[in-house]
């Protein structure tokens, strides 16, 4: 695969693999893409204030029992 970067990019990473934080340009680039795919799949602020609140409402019992709930359904809509 070949890629053009924009010059500056370019700049960075011979930088980054002179400086010796890397040992190759691909080593950067591979480690920058795996980074990438780690942010991308990390929770938002919103979805771990989402599972902070549910947790809360379930220590608080304010739930309903799975279990339950399939039967509830069962009973309502049939099997």
């Amino acid at each position: 695969m070949e890629v053009k970067l924009p010059p500056e990019i370019e700049s960075l990473i011979n930088d980054s693999v002179e400086a010796g934080k890397y040992a190759s340009a691909e080593e950067l680039l591979v480690a920058a893409v795996l980074q990438l795919r780690h942010d991308e799949h990390e929770l938002s602020e919103e979805d771990l204030r989402a599972i902070k609140e549910a947790e809360a409402e379930i220590e608080a019992g304010n739930y309903v029992d799975f279990d339950d709930f399939v039967a509830e359904m069962k009973r309502k809509y049939g099997e």
